[in-house]
């Protein structure tokens, strides 16, 4: 047979043996018989619905009352699988992000997002380099526009003003960065709810 381990991964529920001797080639069998202890229990670790650990444990015997016991176990097991399963979104969200900030600099395109519900608006790291912002300095509308070049900056306002009313935010200007002056293209659309209120701008700089 595939034994308790096997059998726990498989099932991704807990599984009781009463006498691991009677069970062939179980894991530290002998350990357990010299020590006195007869039973064992598994339990899984579960990420989602998928088994990535198994927790054995020895018993002296197979009891009734033991089993809140693996009840408090399997409790924690979950709490396991949880964070388990949490870290490795934070891994995939991590190495996505990594992957998206490399396309975006390859392609000299940065975007960002602005929270309409929150006013909070979140630049990519290639929108900071093309703007000429420091990372992590707070992403304002007022940043923004100081950005712009001057003969510029009342067309962009104007334009972001009727943006949000859903009118089309795709437009050419110039921004200054240090003593250089650049031209970029924006792009932005309006994200709605299903009662159609404004939620994000999403936008694109170029």
């Amino acid at each position: 047979g595939i034994g308790l381990p096997g059998r726990v991964w498989e099932s991704g529920r807990p599984a009781w043996i009463s006498d691991v001797s009677l069970e062939a080639n179980f894991p530290r069998a002998e350990f357990a018989a010299e020590a006195g202890l007869k039973a064992a229990v598994g339990i899984p670790i579960l990420a989602g619905d998928t088994v990535v650990a198994v927790i054995n444990f020895f018993l002296r015997e197979a009891r009734q009352e033991d089993e809140r016991m693996v009840a408090l176990i399997s409790a924690v097991a979950a709490q396991l699988g949880t964070t388990f399963q949490r870290k490795q979104s934070e891994d995939a969200l991590r190495e996505s992000e990594a992957v998206l900030s490399s396309a975006q600099e390859v392609g000299h395109i940065g975007s960002w997002v602005f929270d309409l519900q929150r006013n909070v608006t979140t630049w990519s790291v290639e929108a900071y380099r093309i703007y000429g912002v420091p990372p992590g300095t707070p992403p304002t509308y007022e940043t923004f526009l100081a950005c712009i070049h001057p003969e510029d900056r009342e067309y962009v306002d104007r334009s972001w003003q009727e943006a949000l009313t859903g009118a089309p935010y795709d437009i050419e200007h110039r921004i200054v960065v240090g003593e250089e002056v650049k031209w970029v293209h924006e792009r932005a659309e309006l994200q709605f709810d299903a009662e159609g209120t404004p939620l994000n701008v999403i936008g694109t700089v170029q």
